[in-house]
């Protein structure tokens, strides 16, 4: 679901603003509000079930797996905190 160099999944589910409408020093440091971050769980949980229940070999990009949060890279890269 998830891939380097674009926005991570919860970003996209929890509908934030779009990248051409933050600025980059707002990218660095935005996070979904609590609404929009359980709206991404949410849809974030029923994408994982069809991402394990397909045929064929399912693939989790590092950090997706701790919900980590950002728009594109390099803001999609954080340390494991």
């Amino acid at each position: 679901l998830g891939s380097h160099d674009v926005e991570r999944v919860l970003t996209l589910l929890g509908e934030a603003p779009s990248i051409e409408n933050v600025p980059t020093t707002v990218q660095a440091d935005f996070r979904l509000d609590d609404e929009h971050l359980r709206l991404a769980i949410f849809r974030l949980k029923i994408a994982v079930c069809w991402q394990m229940t397909l045929p064929g070999v399912p693939s989790i990009y590092y950090g997706d797996e701790i919900g980590m949060q950002g728009y594109r890279d390099p803001h999609n890269r954080a340390s494991y905190n």
